[in-house]
């Protein structure tokens, strides 16, 4: 299943306000992008790095399966 995310910007997606959690990095294969602004489009291989109590990670993840 691919997330909805992909192709938009990680603003666009309001990770905090559907989540509760804050997107402080971004894996992009070999790259690594800290603190990602608003305006970075999301891409299919990215991994996320997040912040965020236990239960929100938890449910971030069941929503947006990678």
């Amino acid at each position: 299943m691919r997330f909805r995310g992909v192709g938009k910007n990680a603003g666009g997606v309001e990770f905090r306000q559907q989540f509760n959690v804050t997107v402080v990095g971004i894996r992009r294969g070999q790259e690594r992008i800290v603190s990602p602004g608003a305006h970075e489009r999301l891409m299919a291989e990215d991994r996320l790095v997040v912040l965020g109590e236990r239960e929100a990670v938890d449910r971030m993840q069941q929503a947006c399966p990678l």
